[in-house]
C-alpha cells in the first residue's frame, strides 16, 4: 500500500514538473531573445556614431570657457578671502549648482612674504673683534681696544635707534639696548673695561675667555633684531594655476580656450550622420585649420550614439524674392544653361534670402548612405509643414530641388548597388508632401498636365567611388540605368525628365590623378546616356576633392574631352557637365581663434573670388551646360556676379517703352510665383461666367436685369487676367501659339455665325 502511494506521488510530481518546464523554458528563451535583440540594437547604434552638440551642452561649454578665462585673469591677484568668495560664487553658479563646495579648493592663501621692520640710520659693516691670545705691546692693545669700542658704540647706537622706532618692542629689549649704549660709551676711555662691559651687556657677543677671538657682524645683529621685532600682517588669498587646474578636473572642464567657441552656435542641435559632413560644417563655421588635439577634443564633444531627447529639427526658412521665376531651360538647346546651387541642410533655422530667379535647381546637401547601405535623412527632411515650406517656395519660382545622397569615405567598401538601394532612393525622392492642398489639386486644375509634386525632383549621387574594383564598377554601371528606369519609366535621360539622376565626380581624379577606381573617362562616357547632369567638383572644401585652380581645371577637362577619339560620345558627355565652384574665400583659424583670410587682406581675397567666379560664368556659358555654386545663400558679391551674368544683352529700353517694360516686369514678378492661385481664380471665374451665361439664356428676365452690367465686368476681368497669364505664366506662355490660334478660330466662327444669322433674319417680314 505504501509503495502504491509513493508511486502515485512520484507520478504527480513528474506531471507537475513536466508542466512547469515549458514555462521556464519559454521564459528562458524569451529572456535570451530579448537580451540578444537588445545587444544587437546596441551594437548597431554604437557601430554608426553620429555627431551633435545640444543647446544645453553649448550653453554649458560657453559658460565654462567664460569661467576659465575670468579665473585665469585673477591668478595671483591678492584679496581677502570673503571678497574672493563673493566675486567667484556667481561665476561658479553658471556651471554648477553647488558653487560653495568648490570655493575652498579654488581660493588658497597667498604665500606670506617676510617683512623686515628694521630702520637703519647708518651703514653697518662686518667687523671682527679679536682678543690677542698672547701678551702684546701696550700700544697695540690700546689701539685694538679703542677700535673695538668705537665699532661697538656705533652698533649699539643703531640698535637703540631701531628699538625706539618699533611700536611693539618689549620693555626688556629697550632696557637691554640702553645698557648696551652706556657700556659702549664708557669703554671708549678704558679698553679693557669696555671690552668686559660690552661682553656682559650684549647678548650678540660671545666671549670664549681671555685668549679667544671675539667676532661681531652686522648680519648677526640684524637677524637677531628682525626675529624679535617682526610684526604679523593679515593673510591674503588668491587663485593659483594649481587650484584652477584642480577645479577644472573636479568639474570635468575641457579647456577649449584657443578655439572660437561662439562660432559653434550655427551647428547646435544639428545631427550629422557622417564624419566628413561634420568636418565640412566645422570648416564653414570658421574652423578651417585645427590641430589634431583640437580635432580630437571637438570630435569627443560631438560624438553620440543616439540622438539626445529634446533635440528639435530646424526648418529651412527661405524668404520671398521679388525677382520673379527662374530662367527657363530650353529642351531644344544643345547646351542648356543650368545654374545649380548647393544648400547645406545644417544652415537651417534662420531666415535666408534667396534670389530664386538665378537658379535652375537646388541641391539639398545631404542624405547619408551608412555602412548598412541604408539612407539616413537629416531631421529637417520631413514631408509635413513647416518642413516642406522650402520645397514649396522653390517650386513656386519654378526651381527644382534634388536630394543629394553621399557616403562616408571609410564605408566605400560597403557600397552595395542592388535593388534595395534603388527602392530606397525611389521612396526618398517620391515621398508625398502632406498638408499642401494646392499641390494636391494641381492634377485637376491642369487637367492632368501637371502632376502632384513630391519632396524631391531628382537625386544626386555624391558617392566616393575611387576604390571600386572592376566587378563593383560594372555593378554601378548597371545600377544607374535601373535607377533611372524606376524613377522615370525610361532609361534615356532627357532635359524634360520629371526626375533627374545626377552624379558628382571630383575633378582631382580626372585631371591630377586620373584612373582612380570608377573615375575614368571611359566609365563616364558609358554612363552618360543615363544621367541628366554630371557635377565636376573643383574647389569645394570637402574630402572628395582637393582645391584646384578653377580656370585651369575647367580648361583641362575641356581639353580632355576634345582629345577623345569618339567625338560624338565626348560631346554628349560635355553637354551634361556642370562644374561646381565655390563662391566664398577660404578662411583659416589661427591659434588664438581668430579668422584670417588666405590672402593678404579681406578685400583682395573677396575681389579675387569675385573675379574667378565671373571668369567661370563666362567660360562655362560657352563650354559647358551651366555652373554649380557652393554654397547657398550666396554672398552679396557672388549674387551680383550671377545677376550680371543672367542679364540679357541688347539695347536697354527708354521712354514710354521703358515704363511699359518695367510695369510688365512687376506684374510678371508677382504672377509667376503665384501662377497657381491665378489659375484657380481663372478656373473659378470661367465656371461662374459660363453658369451665368447659361442662366441668361434660360431666363429672359435675368438677361434684362443682369447681362449688360455684371457679365461684361466679369468677362473683362477674365480677359485681362488671361492676357497677363499668357505673358507671365510659363505654361501658358509656352502654349501662346496654340491658344492664339484657338481664339482666332473661335472668333472667326463667331463672326460667320453672326453674319449668317443677320442674313437669315433680314429675309423675315
Amino acid at each position: 500500500m505504501i509503495r502504491i502511494r509513493r508511486l502515485f506521488r512520484t507520478i504527480i510530481m513528474m506531471i507537475a514538473v513536466g508542466g512547469l518546464l515549458p514555462l521556464f523554458a519559454d521564459s528562458f528563451l524569451l529572456q535570451g531573445k530579448t537580451s540578444s535583440s537588445t545587444s544587437s540594437a546596441q551594437g548597431t547604434s554604437e557601430s554608426i556614431p553620429l555627431y551633435i552638440l545640444t543647446q544645453q551642452e553649448f550653453t554649458l561649454l560657453t559658460a565654462q570657457a567664460t569661467l576659465v578665462q575670468q579665473l585665469t585673469d585673477m591668478i595671483n591677484t591678492p584679496a581677502t578671502k570673503q571678497a574672493l568668495r563673493t566675486q567667484i560664487r556667481p561665476m561658479l553658479q553658471t556651471v554648477t549648482d553647488t558653487p560653495d563646495s568648490y570655493l575652498d579648493t579654488l581660493i588658497v592663501p597667498l604665500p606670506a612674504q617676510p617683512q623686515n621692520t628694521q630702520t637703519q640710520t647708518q651703514t653697518s659693516t662686518a667687523t671682527t673683534v679679536q682678543a690677542s691670545p698672547t701678551q702684546g705691546t701696550a700700544d697695540t692693545s690700546t689701539n685694538a681696544s679703542t677700535s673695538q669700542s668705537t665699532t661697538l658704540a656705533t652698533t649699539s647706537n643703531t640698535l637703540a635707534t631701531t628699538s625706539n622706532t618699533l611700536a611693539t618692542t618689549s620693555n626688556t629689549l629697550a632696557t637691554t639696548s640702553n645698557t648696551l649704549a652706556t657700556t659702549s660709551n664708557a669703554a671708549a676711555a678704558t679698553a679693557a673695561t669696555a671690552t668686559q662691559s660690552t661682553a656682559a651687556a650684549s647678548p650678540a657677543v660671545a666671549i670664549a675667555g681671555t685668549s679667544t677671538t671675539t667676532t661681531l657682524t652686522t648680519s648677526q645683529i640684524a637677524t637677531s633684531s628682525s626675529s624679535v621685532t617682526q610684526t604679523p600682517t593679515p593673510t591674503n588669498y588668491t587663485v593659483t594655476q594649481q587650484s584652477l587646474d584642480a577645479l577644472k578636473t573636479a568639474l570635468n572642464i575641457v579647456d577649449y580656450s584657443p578655439l572660437p567657441i561662439a562660432k559653434l552656435q550655427p551647428l547646435v542641435d544639428t545631427v550629422f550622420y557622417q564624419n566628413d559632413v561634420w568636418r565640412l560644417a566645422l570648416e564653414m563655421a570658421g574652423f578651417a585649420s585645427l590641430t589634431q588635439s583640437d580635432k580630437d577634443k571637438l570630435e569627443t564633444l560631438f560624438t553620440k550614439t543616439v540622438i539626445p531627447a529634446g533635440v528639435q529639427a530646424q526648418a529651412i526658412q527661405w524668404s520671398e524674392s521679388s525677382c520673379g521665376c527662374a530662367q527657363t531651360v530650353s529642351d531644344t538647346d544643345l547646351y542648356q544653361n543650368f545654374i545649380v546651387g548647393y544648400y547645406p541642410y545644417w544652415l537651417a533655422g534662420t531666415p535666408q534670402n534667396l534670389d530664386f530667379h538665378l537658379y535652375s535647381r537646388i541641391q539639398y546637401f545631404t542624405h547619408t548612405l551608412d555602412t548598412n547601405n541604408q539612407i539616413r535623412s537629416p531631421l529637417n527632411w520631413q514631408n509635413s509643414k513647416p518642413y516642406t515650406q522650402f520645397v514649396d517656395q522653390a517650386h513656386r519660382y519654378r526651381v527644382k530641388v534634388d536630394a543629394v545622397v553621399s557616403n562616408e569615405i571609410w564605408s566605400e567598401e560597403n557600397l552595395v548597388f542592388d535593388d534595395q538601394l534603388v527602392s530606397e532612393i525611389d521612396a526618398l525622392v517620391k515621398q508625398k508632401r502632406e498638408g499642401d492642398l494646392l499641390n494636391q489639386l494641381k492634377p485637376y486644375l491642369s487637367l492632368g498636365t501637371s502632376p502632384e509634386r513630391t519632396m524631391a525632383d531628382g537625386v544626386t549621387l555624391h558617392l566616393n567611388l575611387r576604390r571600386l574594383d572592376e566587378a563593383a564598377q560594372q555593378r554601378f554601371l548597371t545600377f544607374i540605368p535601373k535607377l533611372k528606369q524606376t524613377l522615370n519609366g525610361t532609361q534615356q535621360a532627357q532635359p524634360s525628365d520629371e526626375y533627374y539622376v545626377n552624379l558628382s565626380v571630383p575633378a582631382y581624379y580626372l585631371v591630377v590623378k586620373p584612373d582612380q577606381g570608377f573615375y575614368t573617362l571611359d566609365n563616364l562616357l558609358a554612363i552618360s546616356p543615363y544621367i541628366n547632369l554630371l557635377f565636376i567638383t573643383i574647389d569645394r572644401p570637402e574630402v572628395f576633392s582637393k582645391p584646384l585652380d578653377t580656370m585651369e581645371t575647367l580648361k583641362s577637362i575641356r581639353d580632355l574631352l576634345d582629345k577623345h577619339p569618339n567625338v560624338q560620345e565626348a560631346n554628349n558627355l560635355l553637354r551634361k557637365i556642370v562644374p561646381l565652384v565655390t563662391t566664398t574665400a577660404p578662411t583659416t583659424t589661427s591659434s588664438t581663434g581668430s579668422q584670417a583670410s588666405t590672402t593678404a587682406s579681406g578685400n583682395s581675397s573677396t575681389n579675387a573670388v569675385a573675379t574667378t567666379l565671373q571668369n567661370a560664368f563666362d567660360y562655362t556659358e560657352w563650354n559647358y551646360s551651366g555652373i554649380g555654386l557652393w554654397s547657398l545663400p550666396l554672398t552679396p558679391d557672388a549674387n551680383q556676379v550671377a545677376t550680371n551674368s543672367l542679364q540679357a544683352a541688347g539695347i536697354p529700353p527708354t521712354g514710354f517703352q521703358k515704363t511699359i517694360s518695367s510695369l510688365s516686369a512687376q506684374v510678371c514678378n508677382f504672377m509667376c510665383p503665384h501662377r497657381w492661385l491665378v489659375r484657380v481664380a481663372l478656373f473659378v471665374g470661367v465656371v461662374v461666367w459660363l453658369v451665368y451665361m447659361l442662366l441668361v439664356w434660360t431666363y429672359t428676365l435675368s438677361r434684362k436685369w443682369y447681362f449688360p452690367r455684371y457679365a461684361l465686368i466679369l468677362f473683362a476681368a477674365l480677359a485681362v487676367t488671361f492676357l497677363f497669364a499668357l505673358i507671365c505664366d510659363p505654361y501658358w506662355k509656352e502654349q501662346q501659339a496654340i491658344i492664339l490660334m484657338l481664339f482666332f478660330s473661335i472668333g472667326l466662327i463667331a463672326m460667320v455665325v453672326i453674319v449668317l444669322h443677320k442674313r437669315r433674319v433680314a429675309k423675315f417680314p
